[in-house]
């Protein structure tokens, strides 16, 4: 688990961090997310992102990683969602994609895509 766990941990600080401080600031409101990563077909809480205040946390992010045909090589998903933020905008989260994996002993990130999601409150990747 240390190794996939590195993985997930690249993927929060250099794709989903980077993106929620983006859209936060766009909003004009922090965006504090609990990040969840499927282990073994059960989600397990992993860490709190921009939880600043003793305010609830107002989404959750969710990780999967699916392993590609090349050994330490994975496409991964996340998917979003959160509640009150930028209300009324009909603002509900996001969803993005990439590949991760080892090259050369260091890890590699290559994001692939996202998408910002409105008024869409269910888990439509990863559930």
């Amino acid at each position: 688990m240390d190794d996939v766990r590195e993985l997930y941990e690249v993927i929060i600080d250099e794709a989903v961090a980077p993106f929620l401080a983006r859209v936060a600031k766009q909003v004009g409101s922090p965006i504090p997310c609990i990040v969840y990563v499927c282990n073994e077909r059960e989600w397990t809480k992993l860490c709190e992102l921009n939880v600043l205040t003793n305010d609830k946390p107002a989404g959750e992010v969710r990780i999967g990683l699916k392993p590609l045909f090349r050994k330490g090589r994975f496409r991964f998903t996340v998917e979003a969602i959160v509640q009150n933020v930028a209300k009324g905008s009909g603002f509900s989260g996001f969803e993005m994609d990439g590949r991760i994996g080892r090259e050369e002993g260091r890890v590699e990130l290559i994001p692939e895509g996202h998408t910002i999601r409105y008024n869409v409150w269910d888990w439509s990747r990863l559930s």
